[in-house]
């Protein structure tokens, strides 16, 4: 069932930090075996998708920030300039930033962020996973 969530909220450190990784393969389903006193374990093989709708920085702390945001695929350990999609987006001070995309990420890619050192930013992630 697909399912519209945060799924990420939080202060990411000032290190490269990943918010969000599509699941990967492998969710496990139950199934009702006999006169359903027996419920059987299975992994199925499910592609979950997700699709990022809306980021939003929030600055409430007085002092304006710089955040990089990047997406990376399965492979990718860490933020790089290859997989950048914001360069230095700027965040106000005591302000908030409401971006609205539409990025269908597939299993095991991550939306990852790199702060400003010292900064104090609220990240929201906002989006659907498809099952």
């Amino acid at each position: 069932m697909d399912a519209y969530k945060i799924l990420y909220q939080g202060v990411p450190s000032g290190a490269d930090t990943a918010l969000y990784s599509v699941p990967a393969r492998g969710a496990q389903q139950y199934t009702i075996a006999g006169d359903a006193a027996d419920i059987i374990p299975s992994v199925v093989d499910q592609n979950i998708q997700t699709i990022i709708t809306q980021l939003i920085f929030c600055d409430a702390v007085g002092t304006s920030d710089t955040i990089d945001v990047h997406l990376t695929e399965a492979s990718d350990t860490a933020a790089a300039a290859a997989n950048m999609i914001f360069h230095a987006l700027s965040v106000g001070a005591n302000a908030t930033e409401r971006i609205k995309v539409n990025w269908p990420l597939s299993g095991g890619n991550t939306i990852r962020v790199v702060p400003t050192a010292g900064s104090i930013v609220t990240i929201t992630v906002l989006g659907i996973e498809v099952k």
